[in-house]
């Protein structure tokens, strides 16, 4: 039993356990009552998870379900005891993080080009400040001063300044934590009057960042001083490190939010059939859209059913785990004669067995993503969106959330994807629907989570397109 009231970080080695969402409902207690929680994890068995026959199982691992499922409960999750040790000097210290907008300070210009560069790679912004704010630094710092943020401050020797910079900076609401870099503590037995202003600049920068609810966070060399010391006991976190202090920021502003670990639903009727057809039926009884398909078995109804559909067809081998893999799937046949031609050579090829012609759908504004859920053994349904098609495995670019998932959080998810800027429209396609996305995963997320017996239920690829999103293939197992 944790005793929240004298707790002030919470540090977890999780090695196994039964129940993880019973777990993680804990450990989003814990939050909820104020206390940051870490959780360190050793690696799992992606060598296992590797050899699942889908898709989604194959990008799924142990290790990525428990860092999801920690984030969802508001925990930190990390990889080493370092840095559960730099992440627990930030979150002791400093105010939780509420998003990751920095406002960047120093006096130094090459510090502060190292310093957004780093920032960038772990994700975190450095936002340009408007014009009003940008006007009220130069009144303090001079006009020769870089204000846009990163803050160069090098015009100015007096600690004072940065005293009032901070306080602009927090006052701004175009910030979600300031980072002090550079050289705090740098006048301790040098200069009596500095180092005395540096001490009050070190006291005041905390005690303001404190009351705003922002973070504050200083890079110096001179971790040993006493300016150090007062900006730790004011409210600021203190690392030595540029790098160990960008990678402690990003983690911390990964989980701003409220936590929130999704029950289970109650289990519908279960499904006793896990083929291509079925698969679609139960998906699209969600509310997803699919194209039009027939289920066919010979080549006269293969031809009767593109009648009915309309050319152009495509033709899938229905019984066909990876369909394009064993080259089961042809796109835009135009004719009768064409899909008479290439419903004998799959037939041939692959043997007899169910067909489906299906209505062609134009993707050349479209971005092919997957979507899936794997029922995992401690944490039950874990949803899987990222970017689809043929590459999936290739392209490696996805995110997890626990099922069922709302929508919020799937637009989330959506965003963090290394290629999300393909949503916005490149080289003059439009932008894609992302609300129609995170629609259709939610729901399938939901259909997948009421049905324990499913082991796996994947939409791969779901195409985004400007208005809408088109399921184009489903498997389950």
């Amino acid at each position: 039993m944790i005793d929240h009231e004298r707790t002030r970080l919470i540090a977890i080695y999780l090695e196994d356990f039964r129940d993880g969402r019973e777990t993680m409902t804990a450990i989003a207690d814990a939050v909820h009552a104020g206390k940051p929680v870490v959780v360190i994890a050793p690696a799992g068995g992606e060598a296992v998870s590797r050899a699942a026959a889908s898709h989604t199982a194959a990008l799924l691992t142990d290790r990525a379900v428990i860092a999801a499922a920690c984030r969802e409960a508001g925990a930190h999750f990390v990889d080493t005891s370092n840095q559960m040790m730099d992440l627990a000097e930030l979150l002791i210290r400093t105010e939780r993080f509420s998003g990751n907008r920095l406002g960047l300070l120093s006096e130094s210009g090459g510090a502060l080009v190292q310093t957004t560069s780093l920032a960038g790679q772990h994700g975190l912004e450095v936002p340009r400040l408007s014009e009003g704010v940008q006007s009220r630094l130069r009144e303090i710092l001079g006009p020769e001063a870089a204000v846009q943020n990163p803050v160069d401050a090098v015009a100015t020797l007096d600690p004072r300044a940065f005293t009032q910079v901070t306080d602009i900076l927090v006052d701004s609401g175009e910030v979600d934590a300031i980072v002090r870099v550079g050289q705090v503590g740098v006048y301790e037995g040098v200069d009596d009057d500095y180092e005395q202003a540096e001490h009050d600049t070190a006291r005041e920068a905390g005690r303001g960042a404190r009351r705003s609810g922002l973070p504050f966070v200083c890079q110096t060399p001179f971790s040993r001083t006493r300016a150090v010391a007062i900006l730790r006991e004011s409210g600021g976190a203190v690392f030595g490190r540029l790098d160990t202090a960008m990678a402690a920021m990003a983690r911390a502003a990964r989980v701003a939010g409220t936590p929130s670990v999704p029950a289970t639903p109650e289990p519908a009727q279960p499904v006793t059939a896990f083929d291509y057809f079925t698969a679609r039926e139960l998906i699209a009884s969600a509310g997803v859209t699919f194209p039009r398909a027939e289920r066919v078995e010979s080549g006269a109804a293969a031809l009767a059913a593109a009648e009915r559909i309309g050319y152009p067809v495509v033709l899938k081998a229905a019984d066909a785990l990876h369909k394009s893999d064993v080259g089961g799937v042809v796109l835009r046949i135009e004719n009768a004669a064409d899909l008479q031609r290439h419903f004998s050579e799959l037939s041939d090829r692959l043997g007899p067995g169910a067909f489906s012609v299906e209505a062609m759908v134009d993707a050349s504004d479209g971005v092919e993503l997957i979507v899936g859920v794997r029922r995992d053994p401690r944490f039950g349904p874990v949803l899987l969106v990222g970017l689809g098609g043929i590459l999936t495995e290739v392209l490696d670019d996805h995110a997890l959330a626990l099922a069922p998932a709302t929508e919020s959080t799937i637009h989330a998810r959506l965003g963090e994807l290394r290629a999300a800027r393909v949503f916005e429209g490149l080289r003059g396609r439009p932008p894609v629907n992302l609300d129609a996305v995170a629609r259709t995963a939610a729901r399938l997320s939901e259909v997948a989570a009421a049905h324990p017996e499913l082991a796996e239920l994947e939409i791969n690829p779901l195409l985004a397109l400007p208005d809408s999103a088109i399921a184009l293939d489903a498997r389950m197992a």
